[in-house]
């Protein structure tokens, strides 16, 4: 079992204190095998250190100390301030009910001690404390300002090109995959001239041409997980766990980066009509730019993180999904519209059907349909575990999307469910992408993507790549499909 962690650093940290310093920690994916991700730690965190780590299950204790064989190793993420922590224990939630989850870092051995670190209350498996809706307000509107523009000069690296030229007829040929330096769990966009786009925890967006060659990387102040969007003049917008939105033209130099907003940018911003870049944030607002990198406006607060990324309807309604349990609805003025409850926190982000309907996946193990005035239509029969992957809408109204207990789902659109795929070999938190011809792709964190028929009959696994597949795929014109891996590296798919 796996935990994926997210470490958010407490401001103004002395060196010494003898209170636990503050961790906010986020369990996101909590179902794959044993790794944490600590991302932008204060300063006082030496791993070195680390003498016990205690994760505190309700009334039980589950300790992990530097004398015995489950002590987590902890590796530096090359070129970035975060770090790996890999537990050779399995996952201590063993129950299917909802428990109370707290972690404490400890530099001492004296049992007696204080912890050095300690995080919020965590609730497992999937559930989160509900939290009532805001109540509508006015956005506030800062004067807007405009950041220097900078230019960062192009680097090119050569793809991997695998040995084999040919493929079975249940494996499809992978063309090339070409390496960052560090994990890729933002999805990658193709502009219209076939260039590929996607960001890497190594802090930088890099650009690749259809034949994997590198023609870019541009750096960033931390890890990438934000999945960059193309502008119709070809401008690339992408989000930071610096707490910025960037844009770069198409030749890698930097246009501007916003004014930082309160938390780790990990939604994925969406472009409307008139250029306005909408994106979630760690700071639980969604924010408005427009497209000179001016602040427009900050919505309402929600209740928790925003790492679902909007959606846009045709009259201009932002649709977008928050750790509090909630969905939310913004005019593109930035006024709160309506929330609705799901039963549990929204990792996965809407989607929206030609008649207006949003989708949304809840960590409470279920699908939701919503109308445009907020009603909720229906909710899905409950998946075997939380639902973070995003649903994509097939021309015949079909939703997709994967789920936590390893299948993939579809349902129609009065919310019966159609068919769940054969499992795969891992959670699915990639969302999925459909073919011209229907054909279904989503990668699974068994290290391998799948493709599977309209009706739910899977055609093939791909080889395994080095690492869990968190990025969803894209598919070019000619029907390559690239995504990203943990490995650090994103593959070209052929069938």
């Amino acid at each position: 079992m796996r935990f994926l962690w997210w470490f958010k650093d407490s401001t103004n940290v002395q060196a010494k204190q003898s209170a636990p310093i503050n961790l906010n920690i986020s369990v996101i994916n909590k179902f794959i095998d044993n790794k944490c991700l600590i991302t932008r730690p204060p300063g006082t965190f030496e791993p070195n250190k680390i003498k016990r780590i205690v994760i505190k299950i309700g009334s039980r204790s589950i300790i992990y100390n530097v004398r015995t064989n489950n002590y987590p190793s902890i590796t530096k993420i090359k070129n970035t301030s975060n770090y790996m922590l890999f537990f050779k224990g399995g996952n201590p939630n063993n129950t299917a009910s909802p428990v109370v989850c707290k972690v404490q870092i400890y530099y001492s051995t004296n049992q007696s001690s204080k912890p050095t670190f300690i995080s919020n209350n965590l609730i497992l498996p999937s559930s989160y404390t509900t939290t009532p809706a805001p109540t509508t307000r006015s956005p506030t509107t800062p004067a807007p300002t405009t950041p220097a523009p900078t230019t960062r000069s192009p680097t090119t690296r050569s793809p991997t090109t695998p040995a084999p030229t040919t493929r079975s007829p249940t494996t499809p040929l992978v063309v090339w995959s070409a390496a960052t330096n560090g994990a890729i769990q933002s999805s990658p966009a193709i502009a219209a001239d076939g260039t590929i786009y996607v960001g890497s925890f190594d802090n930088s967006l890099y650009a690749f041409d259809p034949s994997g060659n590198q023609l870019w990387s541009v750096v960033t102040g931390d890890s990438i997980f934000s999945s960059p969007a193309i502008a119709a003049n070809g401008t690339i917008y992408v989000g930071s766990d610096d707490r910025s939105l960037y844009a770069f033209d198409p030749s890698g130099n930097r246009l501007w980066k916003s004014v930082a907003t309160g938390g780790g940018i990990r939604s994925s911003p969406a472009i409307a009509a008139n250029g306005t870049i909408y994106v979630g944030t760690n700071d639980r607002s969604l924010y408005a730019f427009d497209p000179s990198g001016n602040r427009l406006w900050k919505s309402v607060v929600t209740g928790d993180w925003i790492q679902s990324s909007p959606a846009i309807a045709a009259n201009g309604t932002i649709y977008i999904g928050s750790f509090d349990n909630l969905l939310y609805a913004f005019d593109p003025s930035g006024n709160l519209l309506w929330s609705a409850a799901t039963g549990a926190a929204i990792v996965s982000s809407p989607a929206i059907a030609a008649n207006g309907t949003i989708y949304v996946g809840s960590n409470d193990r279920s699908l939701y349909a919503f109308d445009p005035s907020g009603n909720r239509l229906w909710k899905s029969v409950a998946t075997g575990v939380a639902i973070q992957s995003s649903p994509t809408i097939a021309a015949n109204g079909t939703i997709y999307v994967g789920s936590n207990d390893r299948s993939l789902y579809a349902f129609d659109p009065s919310g019966n469910r159609l068919w769940k795929s054969v499992a795969t070999g891992g959670a699915i938190f990639s969302s999925p992408a459909i073919a011209a011809n229907g054909t279904i792709y989503v990668g699974s964190n068994d290290r391998s993507l799948y493709a599977f028929t309209p009706s739910g009959n899977q055609l093939w696994k791909s080889v395994a790549t080095g690492g869990a597949i968190f990025s969803s795929p894209a598919i070019a014109a000619n029907g390559t499909i690239y995504v990203g891996s943990d490995d650090g590296s994103l593959y070209a798919f052929h069938w």
